[in-house]
């Protein structure tokens, strides 16, 4: 699970965003940063279902909606 961004201030963005080589503007607003931060756990975290489903031995293809997961 990522980090809480709702909760962190704007030079622990920063740092969060710099310590994974994520190119951004420190002067940038605290909205922008969030958003940037936001988008790096959707792309890199994955969800708590895919990773209890790999750790199981079974390869994820996709998950539907409402959380089911269909695997192999």
């Amino acid at each position: 699970m990522g980090p809480d961004i709702y909760k962190m201030r704007k030079p622990y963005l920063i740092a969060f965003l710099a310590s994974n080589q994520v190119e951004m503007d420190p002067t940038s607003s605290l909205m922008l940063l969030k958003a940037k931060v936001r988008q790096w756990i959707e792309a890199n975290v994955p969800l708590v279902l895919i990773r209890l489903s790999e750790t199981e031995g079974y390869k994820v293809l996709c998950i539907q909606p409402l959380g089911s997961v269909s695997y192999y």
